[in-house]
């Protein structure tokens, strides 16, 4: 009798302790973070545990086959991952958590809603994912910074947002993020070459062919940078 009341002490203890690993990285000037092992999540625990413990982040959005595979290679073999895609908001109509651009071409799963599947997981092994129920299961986690962000020569950051808006909303939305920030100017060949390479950083980005600049008219004959 007393073994045996030891032993269930000695699970509890076990699974009470399950160790939890976080593994940080940048992938095409994005930061990512990975939360793997206990305490598991559900989709909106995992949602809220990206926005609280990491202030800019939310659940991850995936938009280049070097994010993907770099998720896939600092996983451990096995596991599943939360991310961000959802069609919570209106049925059928998948959106990314972070507001960013989501294209269908890049993914490939049942999308056929049969009950109250309105999440994504990320299966790691199978490099696929599923459309299961946000509440029914609790799994690992990946978070992500909805922008690419770098600094261009030594004096200010450039982040690039793969959303879609309008010029205004886009202007409207830089000045959200500080009094201090507009839609991009380009002052020099250098400049261009490093916003090009932070918007299309590999040949399967090629897709994502328009921005927004801060050029404005500002009457028939004469434009100004908005800074």
């Amino acid at each position: 009798r007393y073994p045996l009341l030891l032993l269930l002490l000695l699970l509890l203890l076990v699974e009470a302790t399950v160790s939890q690993t976080i593994t940080t990285y940048v992938v095409d000037n994005r930061n990512f973070t990975l939360i793997e092992g206990g305490p598991l999540r559900t989709w909106s625990e995992a949602r809220d545990y990206c926005s609280t413990e990491y202030p800019g982040f939310t659940l991850a959005s995936l938009h280049t086959s070097s994010e993907r595979n770099a998720s896939i290679s600092r996983a451990t073999g096995g596991i599943r991952l939360w991310i961000g895609l959802n069609d919570i908001g209106t049925e059928g109509t998948f959106v990314w958590e972070d507001g960013t651009f989501y294209d269908a071409n890049f993914f490939s799963f049942d999308n056929s809603n049969s009950g109250s599947r309105d999440a994504v997981l990320f299966r790691v092994n199978e490099n696929d994912f599923e459309y299961v129920d946000p509440g029914s299961m609790e799994t690992s986690v990946l978070c992500s910074q909805p922008f690419r962000q770098t600094t261009v020569q030594g004096e200010y950051q450039l982040r690039f947002y793969p959303r879609r808006s309008t010029w205004q909303d886009a202007s409207a939305f830089c000045q959200s993020i500080s009094g201090d920030w507009y839609l991009s100017s380009i002052q020099s060949e250098a400049e261009t070459t490093v916003i090009e390479d932070i918007i299309f950083p590999g040949p399967s980005d090629a897709k994502l062919f328009a921005f927004w600049l801060g050029l404005e008219q500002t009457s028939p004959s004469n434009f100004e940078w908005l800074d």
